[in-house]
């Protein structure tokens, strides 16, 4: 048992012996870490120096700029019309097709029951030839009736003056001869009555006539200007009606733009100076006058409309166009868009003064063609403001010019 104790005592004493042989050793290693840390610290402390941010810049220029207005329109016929029958009834015949040319007053477009209108106007001559007829025999009883007038005056003039001179005859005979001289005078005034009333239905078998033809002559409607069929809204069989349109007449050879301008430009409007520039899917048509302005503005949508004429050949009615409005040119300093920087409530552009990123407030105006106009006392032409690269810099940074554009 004592050899047994003794043997576990010298075993324990050199494991001992091992673990703080293995101890001191990682205490020792720590501490050379915490040396050279401890010597090194300055060098790691002190911060390295930023390098230069790399940009791009362009010079400020002189430039032209425009306030324009852009906006959508449309090409339109000036003159135009859309043509309806005079008169109700069935579309019997159309003698145009769409596309077709017609000219005012002379090429006709389509009938209105016209058989039915030939039959009325026969109907009215045949009334007036009967008024006629009934008008020429009682002219000739006028005439019988004066000539029994004119006997009836003679003989009662003629035993009248008998009896009283030379006593010839009695009274009765006389009072007859007057009766009857009465009477013819009655049947002259009655036959010119009827006369009268002849001649006034006579007349009027002449208006209804007259009438008749027009209606007839209204049947077949003629193209009221010249010009392209360009639309049909109704066909052969369809029921005409005044006010309801069965063609639609454009005249190719007057076009005009049409747009619809925001009402605060009203005023700088100018009918005859202001232009408006026409393009067409990306085709340049011109620029041309305003034709018309608007003498009011819509309360409802505050906006007002402007024209202007268009060359034949160059559009067609109906195709849409962009309108380009130029109402001021002037000079002024000017920086790509891609320079400007907005800050909250201010925008400004970044220079470069001696490698280093200055801000500059500016006030912007107009943009035409990727550049704006800008004011500030700060800036003149050829001073170099930053446009790739402003992202990366602040008030104050150091930069070094990468490019320098134009």
């Amino acid at each position: 048992m004592r050899q047994m104790r003794n043997g576990w005592t010298r075993e324990m004493k050199r494991n001992l012996k091992i673990m703080v042989s293995r101890a001191g050793g990682l205490l020792l290693g720590v501490g050379s870490m915490m040396l050279a840390t401890g010597c090194g610290g300055g060098s790691a402390a002190a911060k390295p120096e930023e390098a230069p941010k790399l940009v791009t810049v362009v010079p400020v220029v002189q430039r032209q700029f425009e306030d324009r207005v852009e906006v959508s329109g449309a090409i339109e016929a000036r003159n135009t019309a859309l043509v309806t029958p005079r008169l109700p009834g069935v579309i019997e015949e159309l003698y145009v097709e769409e596309g077709d040319p017609v000219k005012a007053g002379e090429t006709r477009l389509f009938a209105i029951d016209r058989v039915k209108l030939e039959k009325a106007v026969e109907v009215a001559r045949q009334g007036l030839a009967v008024a006629r007829l009934s008008r020429l025999e009682r002219q000739a009883n006028l005439e019988r009736a004066q000539a029994v007038l004119d006997k009836a005056r003679i003989d009662y003039e003629r035993r009248k003056r008998l009896f009283e001179e030379e006593q010839i005859g009695t009274k009765d005979e006389v009072e007859q001869l007057e009766s009857a001289f009465i009477q013819a005078q009655a049947g002259v005034k009655h036959a010119q009555a009827l006369v009268d009333l002849a001649e006034e239905q006579e007349r009027q078998a002449e208006a209804n006539l007259a009438i008749a033809e027009k209606d007839l002559q209204d049947a077949v409607v003629a193209a009221p200007i010249d010009g392209v069929v360009s639309q049909r809204f109704q066909d052969v069989g369809d029921m005409g009606q005044p006010g309801r349109p069965v063609l639609r007449i454009d005249d190719l050879q007057e076009l005009e733009a049409s747009a619809f301008l925001p009402a605060r430009h009203y005023d700088r409007v100018q009918p005859g100076k202001t232009r408006m520039e026409i393009r067409i899917e990306g085709r340049l048509v011109g620029a041309f006058p305003v034709s018309y302005k608007s003498p009011t503005i819509d309360p409802a949508l505050r906006v007002f409309e402007v024209k202007c004429r268009v060359p034949a050949g160059q559009a067609v009615p109906g195709q849409l166009a962009e309108v380009r409005l130029v109402l001021d040119r002037r000079e002024g300093l000017g920086v790509p868009r891609e320079a400007l920087t907005r800050l909250e409530d201010r925008q400004g552009v970044y220079t470069v003064q001696d490698g280093v990123a200055r801000l500059i407030a500016v006030e912007a105006g107009a943009e035409n063609d990727g550049w704006v106009e800008v004011r500030s006392e700060a800036l003149r032409p050829g001073v170099p403001v930053i446009t790739e690269g402003r992202f990366l810099v602040s008030d104050g940074a150091r930069v070094e010019v990468r490019s320098q554009g134009s």
